[in-house]
């Protein structure tokens, strides 16, 4: 399908953890999601959101799907991944800036 030209909009990141347990480890990815948004959302908040929505014309949207669902999901299937939504008019020099700051971070 890429070879076609379709590129997705929404993307997934499971992030590295660490840690002796897995409560540990799950707590170090849930703390790394936050850590992820709160970098974009402050160094480009015209462009980067928290939100729960997909269906932006601008920038990008940022959301933790497990932190999103209204009690209809069980706490042990509930997926603590950060999401983005993108779209087609944003600053990706500066998105892959910020991005990579937050890698070198970790």
């Amino acid at each position: 399908m890429a070879q076609q030209g379709f590129t997705p909009s929404v993307f997934s990141l499971d992030l590295p953890t660490k840690g002796n347990t897995d409560v540990e480890r799950e707590a170090y990815k849930r703390a790394l999601n936050h850590k992820l948004i709160n970098m974009m959302i402050t160094e480009i908040p015209n462009e980067s959101k928290y939100c729960v929505s997909y269906g932006q014309l601008n920038g990008c949207y940022w959301t933790i799907p497990a932190t999103s669902t209204q009690g209809t999901t069980k706490e042990g299937d509930k997926d603590y991944i950060a999401r983005v939504a993108l779209s087609a008019n944003m600053d990706l020099e500066h998105h892959k800036k910020v991005f990579a700051d937050f890698v070198a971070s970790i």
